[in-house]
């Protein structure tokens, strides 16, 4: 698969068999980011009445605001979504509304999917953790979030790297505790109930179909999505196969089962797969060539209509109410077999959108301990992922991978699985937990004699460790290897002081040192007294290779040199006329103690050039402001503000418990970003703050307020505190 995706300060590639190309992006070369004038998934078309929601909606719309998310729970099939969709339409405040099907979606994709519902850019782009804060932290609107399924954690996070959006969620279970508004839905009442079934017939209904539904209404609590069925029931007016038994269990179930007899054998069929795997959605052209049931797009629209399947773009995933029902009548091992094999050695290519099915085949295949083809999945939907810029998914599939390649002890794909994680979080900024995982690739590779492989992990590392490459600089000729390069001067203290140039006395011949011995002055090799103090180590120039044994000075210059330094000491003690007893000599032993002392001063700073560096130690977060002051009338709520704590040091760090402490902690609102969180060199999370003064009795005139926010990390400084100072006004 062609193509590559920008991420950071690098452009990444996949090689068909080696894995991840690496490669620095300069800054002319990487993608333009540019706000988008309308959002990129946002709801578009009429929307049907709402019926019997109104209370539900008033009080969402009521709730609503920056920093107060609302959550929609309840079971499936009861109107999460219908709310979601009317409370996205009237939505009438500053900013965009996005969209998100977030089911079966990592955390890390839907923080992606939020990035690119704001931004556009030309071709594929991966958004780290630090550019998703910067980008994201003054946008306006309305998210989003159905089906949502995201750990406390990551959901906390993803709304902390929107501070300035309103969240609205559709969940299955309560996950908002400590903030928000959690809105449970139940059934419809009787006229609600009938005016659905009404608005479906697109007719109105007889004295003896009102008088039924309603008594159905009643006995399924009035469940919208069953209510629906049930009029497309009477619309068909099919009679039940009579080939199965009698339905039995609670009304509900019994319905369910009703429903399922309505289900011809093509169309049955057809849900196979989806019974198999009854969480995740399947395109409509791979059911069709699973099944090889032909018009499958057709029959599966008709199944939409009367509310057993629900359909994600070109996709269709069966509806909770029906999910038990068919698979009851469905050989689901043996779909689910048929689909895993489709999916593993199928030549039709695998897109980036059918992230959540791939995750969902890998779960059941690695669950059945079929590695071979957990490995032939995940390879082929290496590319996909990567470069349709869903990493988390891809995170996750290389894990599948790995493990699969050590049950089975497939070494060529452990190094494969192993380079792919590596390189993908060194991208990310985590050198820390990206270099590790490729150097055990590139171990492996060079024990499997595999060449490209080790080139290719090597040529990562360096460009991950490398950076920006320096700039490019004129070629310089090569020094001649005949000719060692000059010795740098020696330092004054330790060059011997000559005598001054003043010559004999009057009838006197100074004496005539003998002839050197050594080689010519161009060739002479440096004396001990005259070497150079050694310097820091650097990168030597590179030079060519020398016989073994001629790294060293020759011996006879040496020597000669040596020769030449007692003549020269001679003729000074000489022409000076210094002895032991004379008065110019007295102290010369505590002079030269003091030579001997700054001797030592100079070896041990020359030391200090030759120790090797240390690792990184893990700085303190810096934590940034560090005072925050409000203003807010009671029973009122401030604009939030932003503390944000980075890592700036050269390893990572991890925040424990971020903490709201003071006298007065009851009056502010914190969105906690931070704790919990893996920060790598130049990464960051934040905490939203708000002042929202409550109406407390004895509580309500002006006041000054504070409290403080405390953070705790692993780095030399264990525990920041941010000081948060309000000003209470009047209501």
């Amino acid at each position: 698969m062609d193509g590559q995706v920008a991420v950071g300060e690098h452009t990444l590639r996949i090689h068909p068999e080696h894995g991840a190309v690496v490669t620095y992006a300069a800054w002319d070369a990487r993608p333009l980011v540019r706000p988008r004038a309308a959002p990129a998934r946002a709801l578009a078309g009429d929307l049907p009445p709402l019926l019997g929601r109104e209370g539900e909606l008033h009080t969402a719309q009521g709730d609503l605001a920056p920093n107060t998310p609302v959550e929609v729970v309840g079971e499936p099939g009861i109107g999460k979504t219908a709310l979601l969709r009317r409370l996205s339409h009237q939505y009438q405040r500053p900013g965009h509304v996005v969209f998100l099907h977030v089911d079966g979606h990592p955390g890390e994709d839907v923080m992606q999917m939020l990035f690119e519902s704001f931004y556009e850019y030309e071709g594929a782009k991966v958004a780290t953790a630090a550019e998703l804060g910067r980008y994201l932290e003054d946008r306006q609107g309305l998210v989003v979030l159905d089906d949502e399924e995201l750990p406390r954690q990551e959901l906390g996070r993803l709304m902390s790297l929107a501070p300035a959006c309103a969240f609205a969620i559709g969940a299955a279970e309560r996950r908002l505790w400590a903030r928000g508004r959690s809105i449970a839905l139940n059934g419809l009442d009787e006229g609600s109930c009938l005016a659905l079934a009404q608005r479906e017939l697109a007719r109105e209904l007889s004295d003896r179909e009102r008088t039924s539904l309603a008594r159905l209404a009643q006995t399924l609590d009035g469940h919208p999505l069953r209510i629906l069925q049930a009029a497309h029931l009477m619309i068909e007016r099919s009679r039940p196969r009579s080939d199965r038994p009698a339905p039995s269990g609670s009304p509900k179930e019994q319905f369910d089962e009703l429903v399922t007899r309505s289900i011809e054998d093509d169309e049955e069929r057809a849900l196979g797969p989806l019974a198999a795997f009854p969480r995740i959605a399947l395109d409509a052209g791979r059911l069709a060539e699973i099944t090889g049931v032909p018009d499958t797009r057709r029959m599966l629209s008709s199944l939409e209509e009367r509310g057993l399947v629900q359909a994600h773009g070109r996709s269709y995933s069966l509806v909770g109410t029906a999910a038990t029902a068919v698979a009851r009548h469905t050989d689901a091992a043996a779909w689910r077999e048929r689909t895993l094999e489709h999916y593993a050695g199928s030549e039709r290519d695998l897109g980036a959108e059918e992230a959540p099915a791939v995750l969902s085949l890998l779960a059941a295949a690695a669950e059945a301990e079929d590695h071979g083809t957990v490995i032939r999945l995940a390879r082929r939907a290496d590319a996909p992922l990567a470069l349709g810029s869903r990493w988390g998914a891809w995170r996750e599939a290389l894990e599948r991978a790995l493990s699969a390649a050590r049950a089975v002890g497939e070494q060529p794909t452990e190094a494969w699985a192993l380079h792919q994680l590596g390189s993908r979080a060194g991208c990310l900024g985590d050198l820390d937990g990206g270099t590790p995982l490729l150097n055990d690739a590139l171990r492996l590779r060079e024990s499997l004699g595999d060449g490209e492989g080790v080139t290719l992990t090597r040529d990562n590392l360096e460009t991950l460790k490398r950076g920006a490459p320096p700039p490019s600089l004129p070629p310089v000729s090569p020094a001649r290897p005949s000719a060692p390069p000059p010795p740098e001067p020696p330092p004054a203290e330790t060059a011997p002081t000559p005598p001054p140039a003043t010559g004999p006395p009057p009838g006197e011949t100074a004496p005539t040192p003998p002839p050197a011995t050594g080689p010519p002055p161009a060739e002479a090799a440096p004396t001990p007294a005259a070497a150079p103090s050694p310097s820091p180590p650097r990168s030597p120039p590179r030079r060519p290779q020398q016989q073994k044994g001629r790294d060293l000075p020759p011996l006879k210059p040496v020597l000669a040199a040596l020769a030449a330094l007692v003549v020269v000491a001679a003729i000074v003690l000489a022409l000076t006329g210094r002895d032991d007893d004379s008065p110019s000599s007295r102290g010369d032993g505590d002079k030269a103690g003091d030579m001997d002392s700054q001797a030592r001063e100079r070896r041990a700073r020359r030391g200090k050039g030759r120790r090797p560096r240390k690792r990184p130690q893990a700085l303190p977060a810096v934590i940034q402001p560090r005072t925050l002051g409000f203003t807010a009338r009671v029973a009122e709520r401030s604009k939030p503000r932003v503390v944000r704590a980075e890592n700036k040091g050269g390893a990572r760090i991890t925040l424990g418990d971020v903490r709201l402490g003071g006298a007065n902690r009851r009056d502010f609102v914190v969105t906690d970003g931070c704790s919990g969180s893996t920060l790598s060199r130049g990464e960051s999370c934040k905490v939203v703050v708000s002042f929202a003064p409550a109406r407390r009795r004895g509580a309500e005139g002006a006041a000054t307020l504070s409290a403080a926010i405390v953070f705790t990390d692993d780095g030399r400084r264990g525990r920041q505190t941010v000081a948060l100072r309000a000003r209470r006004l009047p209501g």
